[in-house]
């Protein structure tokens, strides 16, 4: 991609910034980042995801903070203490640097740069608020003013976007024991219908009330194909239950009903 592209596309406010000529597949980030990465995407689109960092040091999963394509400026941070950046880019990715000496003194018309940085923020009602606080502080701002200050908003999307991650780990992991709690509970209640219906001699769904057949019911009750395990060879020397489990391909725990 040459510097065509930008004369395809005059609204770019960056189009004649840094080396009008270069338009370069992004590389990998830098991991020891002290000042944020600027791009304009010249074509294609970059995806930058943040990925947490563990107590052991291992990484989480990526977690998507922002996706932009052609015309638009990516402000990328420096990795925070708890998290990691990282960029994915489409095969057809061009992007031109924008930090060089001549780019950083240059002053900016906040309006005119107002589509480029749009994908940065939620609502143009957020944009219009960062832009009216930042020309509060200084009407002709620079672009290493604004780029410094699009870095910020990306350090607080990749934030969230870690914490908005741990949180619904945390439900899901709370979701799946209060799921676990409900199937021994479901577990104990058909074991003790099925006791009480064989000491009485009533008829099961499975058959008898002998413990194999209990096991069986008390599976099938959680939604489970016993089909596997129906023709399985029971050795009277060995847990029914763990021999059952391991057809099955389950986990199992034991319940005492009697207090025992």
């Amino acid at each position: 991609m040459t510097d065509a592209t930008s004369a395809a596309n005059p609204a770019w406010v960056w189009s004649d910034w840094g080396d009008a000529g270069a338009a370069i597949t992004p590389s990998p980030l830098p991991v020891d980042r002290d000042s944020p990465v600027v791009f304009g995407v010249v074509a294609g689109t970059l995806t930058l995801v943040v990925r947490a960092i563990r107590g052991d040091g291992r990484l989480g999963s990526p977690e998507p903070v922002i996706e932009v394509g052609s015309g638009a400026i990516l402000a990328i941070p420096p990795d925070e203490p708890g998290w990691t950046l990282e960029l994915r880019r489409s095969h057809d990715a061009r992007v031109r640097p924008l930090g060089g000496e001549g780019d950083m003194t240059r002053t900016v018309d906040l309006e005119s740069l107002a589509d480029a940085i749009r994908p940065a923020f939620d609502t143009s009602a957020e944009l219009v608020a960062w832009s009216a606080d930042l020309a509060a502080a200084d009407p002709t701002p620079t672009w290493s003013a604004i780029h410094r200050r699009l870095a910020e908003v990306m350090r607080d999307c990749a934030s969230r976007a870690v914490a908005d991650a741990l949180t619904h780990a945390r439900d899901r992991i709370e979701r799946l024991h209060q799921l676990d709690d409900e199937s021994l509970d479901e577990a104990i209640r058909v074991m003790a219908d099925t006791r009480t219906a064989a000491a009485g001699g009533v008829a099961t769904t499975i058959g008898i009330a002998d413990d194999r057949r209990a096991i069986l019911r008390v599976i099938e009750s959680l939604g489970i194909d016993v089909g596997p395990a129906l023709d399985l060879d029971i050795r009277p020397d060995a847990d029914a239950a763990a021999q059952i489990a391991r057809r099955l391909h389950l986990q199992h725990r034991e319940v005492r009903l009697d207090g025992r």
